[in-house]
This record gives structure tokens, sequence and C-alpha cells, in this order.
């Protein structure tokens, strides 16, 4: 002591022996010290009481604590004796969700003890929450709140976090002089919600975070009112919000933040710039959430390099722009001498090319000319729209499957040009069914010649059963082709006011029995069958689902070997991050060299990783103040062993390599269906402690909450904010 130059007395410290003390025993769990709820109550402990009776019927489960959930639940509740708490303030937080069945299990002791009955048979069955029901609880749509809902569901299962607000240790480093927070209403609100979430769950199913709301409202009008917001905001907001109310710095400094020098090593300089920040910056969000880029500028004029390092608390990945984008179209051709069955490819395009471009390379693969074909859309077994060859590729590919026909040019005055649909009277109604035709005639041609061709185009469709169609049935007995108008309403001829029709065995023309609707762009026949069934055991009449039979090209083959999607690697999106970037007009670097303003040469790695890794998926794409288009690509990401060594800065040579690998696994993940301002988030989390990550993944839709039958499906097109945990951290 005199070393350290202190002139005082020493102090006496006393060592107690917990054995010794009446609220303390030393039990198989280690010491265990009983905990009363109010400390000036300590007096009142009666030495003579059965301490080790109402311990042995403690089973080991109840080790944990009971509000954190912890393993280190030393202490005992005095009053049930059937839970366990890490401190005091442990169980003061817990005790509002505990006082009823405490209530109860202590009236049911002490009659026990009067009775002289063993402790060990008291039951508490019901009255002790079930773990399985631990985190199990929504939060009610307080009008298009999903986006909140979705968002505080994950962070709810960042499990450090979540205990150092269930055990009010949070109160302790609340900053109510900090002007950047919200003097601790936010961190209080959120405080009191994963109370209600976490220990109240055997209360209530769902709840509604009106507290929380109000609170973020107060501070971030954006927020406010039933608007559609997006998660990622909320988000980074929320956290910003609790590192401000929860930093341990009250009065801080200002830091200039230390250049790197040219010839001193990368790693003493990210070092020196992560302290510089934890001058002003200590809170629990912090810790755990923050993490550290390293910015790399270049100047394309005197190539001076300027290096800088940034914190983050969550990491932004723009998807990689797909280079083409697969289109489905079916190939219906003439085949007037051979008719076949129609044929389905998958095109690859370029996402700005246009339908003349799918022409092209349908023209190619298929060996059909450029001018003869047609591109149209099929709704409900009618061809409703035909493309022009300037539309856009990526506009049609919304609408599902492109339909292609091998006709003659529209141009030309000797054709006819007939779209045929296929229909099934079915008593008062009409049922369409089948792939429809898009057909063109030489006008001169006869009804019976034409008839011969239509029929020669269904034949391939035509089965009873499983067999191709029997001689007995033809087209007089089983079709009937009406001209209708394109209203589908039949056209009545004037001569007998019947339907007109196409006699099989018409000696007529064709335009003349149309007459006056032969002036029309485009002719509409309605195919009218008898004899169907959709039964192949009913070898009496055709199945009419074989209408839809097409032969598949092996284009599309492969697509469907590719589950029908074109998928981007999560590894593909953090490549892509940390590639070098030309910084665009809006946001030039100055360079000191230069001195002014250019447009440099950007690359930005990770340097610091944090324990808790929130990654946002950046799918809306800005085209101007009205338009934001959601990119619905498949981003594949890894549920478990995300490893980040190869994208942060550690392997650089001059680095001084961490000990602790970059391994993540996934436990939390926000989705969006829709798009920009009309859409819906739900959300898929999954627990961890101590022992590793649940397997069993929770599906959180707003107050409705069900487990996930299929752990693959959290991988899905609808992923948005992604939550992952550094492995071996708790």
């Amino acid at each position: 002591r005199t070393w350290y130059g202190e002139a005082s007395p020493q102090i006496c410290r006393r060592a107690l022996d917990p054995s010794k003390r009446p609220w303390a025993n030393i039990d198989n769990y280690g010491p265990s010290v009983w905990l009363l709820l109010y400390p000036e109550y300590w007096d009142i402990i009666n030495k003579s009481e059965p301490f080790e009776a109402e311990r042995h019927r403690l089973p080991g489960k109840v080790s944990r604590c009971g509000a954190c959930r912890s393993p280190n639940g030393r202490f005992i509740c005095k009053r049930c004796s059937s839970i366990r708490y890490c401190n005091k303030n442990c169980q003061m937080s817990h005790w509002q969700y505990h006082k009823s069945a405490c209530q109860l299990l202590n009236k049911r002791r002490e009659e026990k003890l009067s009775s002289g009955e063993d402790l060990r048979g008291l039951d508490d069955a019901g009255l002790i929450p079930d773990d399985s029901l631990w985190g199990r609880v929504g939060l009610n749509n307080l009008g298009n709140t999903c986006f909140m809902s979705s968002a505080l569901q994950c962070m709810s299962h960042v499990l450090p976090l979540t205990r150092y607000f269930l055990s009010n240790k949070f109160e302790r480093d609340i900053n109510l002089n900090n002007i950047l927070g919200t003097g601790g209403k936010v961190a209080r609100a959120y405080g009191a919600l994963l109370r209600d979430i976490w220990m109240g769950a055997h209360q209530h199913r769902s709840l509604s975070p009106n507290t929380l709301k109000r609170a973020i409202e107060l501070f971030a009008p954006r927020f406010s009112g039933v608007s559609q917001q997006d998660s990622a905001e909320f988000l980074a907001y929320l956290l910003d919000a609790l590192h401000e109310d929860l930093n341990r710095i009250r009065n801080p400094p200002y830091v200039e933040m230390p250049g790197v020098e040219k010839g001193k090593k990368l790693s003493i300089c990210g070092a020196e710039a992560w302290d510089a920040m934890s001058l002003r910056n200590s809170s629990f969000i912090f810790d755990n959430f923050y993490g550290l880029y390293k910015s790399t500028c270049v100047c394309p004029q005197c190539e001076e390099v300027s290096v800088t390092f940034e914190t983050f608390n969550h990491i932004t990945l723009e998807i990689p722009r797909q280079l083409s984008i697969d289109v489905v179209v079916v190939l219906v051709k003439a085949c007037d001498e051979s008719p076949c069955l129609p044929i389905r490819y998958c095109l690859q395009v370029h996402p700005n090319g246009v339908m003349k471009d799918l022409k092209a390379k349908l023209s190619q693969l298929s060996g059909v000319h450029l001018s003869k074909l047609t591109l149209c859309n099929v709704h409900n077994h009618f061809i409703n729209k035909i493309f022009n060859d300037n539309e856009f590729v990526s506009v049609v590919a919304t609408r599902g499957i492109v339909f292609a026909y091998e006709t003659a040019p529209h141009d030309d005055p000797t054709q006819v040009h007939v779209v045929a649909s296929h229909n099934f009277p079915n008593g008062n109604d009409d049922t369409r069914f089948g792939i429809p035709f898009l057909m063109s005639f030489d006008a001169s041609l006869t009804c019976a010649t034409i008839s011969n061709i239509i029929w020669e185009r269904v034949k391939p469709f035509l089965k009873v059963g499983r067999t191709r169609l029997p001689e007995n049935f033809t087209l007089e007995n089983v079709l009937d082709i009406r001209v209708v108008g394109a209203n589908g309403k039949a056209i009545i001829n004037r001569d007998d006011l019947e339907p007109l029709s196409v006699a099989p065995t018409g000696k007529n023309t064709f335009i003349e029995i149309l007459g006056d609707e032969c002036k029309s762009s485009f002719i509409f026949l309605l195919l009218e069958w008898s004899s169907l069934t959709v039964d192949n055991a009913d070898l009496s009449r055709i199945n009419y689902n074989n209408f839809e039979s097409v032969t598949d090209h092996s284009t599309f083959s492969l697509f469907q070997q590719n589950n029908g999607t074109k998928a981007v690697t999560l590894d593909e999106c953090f490549t892509s991050f940390t590639q070098p970037e030309r910084l665009d007009d809006d946001n030039m670097w100055y360079c000191t060299h230069c001195k002014e303003h250019v447009r440099a040469m950007k690359t930005v790695c990770l340097w610091r990783l944090p324990n808790i890794l929130v990654v946002h998926l950046k799918r809306f794409e800005y085209r101007n103040s009205f338009n934001r288009e959601k990119i619905g690509v498949l981003v594949d990401f890894p549920l478990e062993g995300l490893d980040l060594g190869k994208h942060a800065a550690s392997e650089s040579p001059d680095f001084v390599v961490d000990v602790t690998p970059a391994v993540y696994d996934l436990f939390g993940v926000t989705n969006h269906y829709g798009r920009m301002g009309f859409g819906h988030y739900t959300a898929y989390a999954r627990r961890w402690d101590e022992s590793g990550v649940e397997d069993t993944w929770i599906e959180f839709d707003d107050e409705n909450v069900s487990p996930l039958d299929t752990p693959s499906n959290v991988v899905s097109a609808a992923a948005y904010v992604l939550f992952y945990k550094k492995r071996d951290i708790i």
C-alpha cells in the first residue's frame, strides 16, 4: 500500500460464510440466497424455516432466471419458492407478472406447512409459465404498423439486448441529458414492451405497442399516423434512439478523428479511430450492433488516396443487377402439314430489352421467321392483347407467360386473321378452356376448307382417356365453329336469323358468310365442343384438360431444374458491396491535393464486425419521385455459417488477424410482400441462448404467431432485413 503512496489506514474487510446466514444455503446448485421483494423485510426471516425441504422440490430447469432467462438464477423467490432470479433487479422487474401466481403458491405452501405435509408434493403446474411460451406474443396492427411489428419481433430475439432490458440493467445507463436522445422515453417504452412480450406471454397472445409508438412519434414524426413506412428505416432510427438514450458518456468531449498517415499501419489507424469514437459513444447498443467501415477514395486526376474509418449499425447491400431476365414463351406454330403441340421456351433477354428482341430470340430457336411471329397476352383462355414491338420485356414479363403465334403479317390484305377460343356449353353458362389460337387464312378459302384446317390444328390436343382420338370422333359430331363478336356474343345471320357459323361442309367462301364482319381487323371464332370430360377413365368423351398440353423445349427444362428462379447469393451481394465504384455528381469527394470536388473511385470494406449484424437488402430502386420499383430477385442467404472473413479487411497483410472467426448464424428475418407503400411486412425469428440456436422458426404476422413448418421457407424473395449473430457469443 505504501508503494501506491497511500497514507490512509487499512480498511478491515470481513469474509462471510453463506452457510452461517439464515437466508443462504449451499446445495447442489451452488450458493442459493433467498431474496425478498422489499429489502426492509430482511429481518422477518425465520431461522427455523425449513429451507432444505422447499429447495428439494425445485427441478433443475428452474436454475434459469425467471426474468431474463439467464442460467445464473441462484436466488429463490422467498414467498413461493418456485422461481429463481439473478438478482433483486430481475425479481422487481418480474414481480407484476409473477405476483398473482406467487400469492397463490404461497397460500398453498402455508397450507401444507400448517398441515405438516411434505412440500415436495406442492404442485405449481399451470402457474409458472412454460418456456415454450417465451417470446411467442403477436403485436396488434395499429394501422399499417406491420413495418414496426416485424422489426420489433426480430429485435426482441437479440438475446443479450433483451436480457439487458428484462433485468432492468438499462435503467442505470439512461442518459436524461443527451440532446441527441429522447430523454429515456424510447428506451423505457421499449423495455416495457419487451417485458410484456417475454414475461407476460402466459397472460396474452397479442398486445398493442401503443406506448412505444407514441414515444417514437414524439421524436420522429415521420413514423406518426397510419401511413405505411419502411421497416429498415424504422429499425435504423430505433437503434440510434436506443444508443443515444443509453449512452454512458454524460459529457462527450470534442474529438477530432485521427487521420491515416502514410506509412502507418492500417491496423493501428483503425484501432485509433475506434478508440476516438468510443470517447463519445459507449452504450450496450454500441458494444453489440456497431462495426467499422474502411473507406478508400482515389482521385482520378492526381491519384491522391484518402483512407477514413466510419461506424455503422447496419449494412445496406444493393442487389446486383441481373444481366438478363427469364421470360416463358409458349409458341403455337401453324403446322398445316404436320400438326404439333405448342412448344414452351424460356428465353433470356436484357432487362431493358423490348418485345422485338424477344421475337428475335424466339425466331432464332424455333426457325420461324421474325415477321411471322405475333406475341400476345392470354387471360382467362382468351387473347386480350397483342404486344407492340417497342414494349419493354420487363413490364410484359410480370404478367406471366407470353404466347407467340405463327401467323401471316398483319398488313397482308389477302389474309383474314382469326382469334379462336375453346368453349364448353354448360347449361346457361359458357366455360372457356385450353390454349386459344391466332390463325391466318386466305380470304378466298371456303368454310369447309377452313373447318378442316381448324380440325387439324386441334387434333394434337384431342385424347380419349390416355389415347389419341379414335376414328369415330369426327369434326361433325364433336365440334361446332361459331362466329362471335369481340365480346364473345354470337353474331346472328340476317338471312335465317340463326347464329353465324362455319359449316364443315359449307361451299361458301369465308368472306361471303362474314359479310360486314370481314371489314374488322380480327375475326373471332368460338370452338364449341361436345363430349367433354375431366375423367381419364371415361373412354367415350374427350378430356378437356388435354387442351393445355405443351411440349417443353430444352431451355424450359433447364429453367425448371433451377426451380424457376435466378437467385443471387448473399455472398455476391457482399462482393458487390466491397467493389470499387465511381461516385456520381451528387456525391463528389473533395481532393485536398487538387483543391476541388472530383468523382473519385471509392472502395468500402468491412473493418470491424459487430456481434449482432443487421443486413438490409436494398429492394426498392428509385426511378423518379412517383415511382420506386421493387427488385423481386431471390437472394439466397445461409441460415447458419455465414463467413464474412473474405469480405473483411482482416486478410490484408498489414492487419493483425483476429482470433475470433467472422462466422454468423441467422436468427431473424423481416419480409416485405407487395410494392412500396402498399405492401405488408411479416417476420421470421428463432430463439437462441448459451446452449445454441433453436431449430424451430416462428412466423410473426402482426397478432398471428405460428410455427413455420418448413425452415427452408425462411429463404424467399420477400426477405428484406436479415439479423445475424456472431457464433459463440452470448
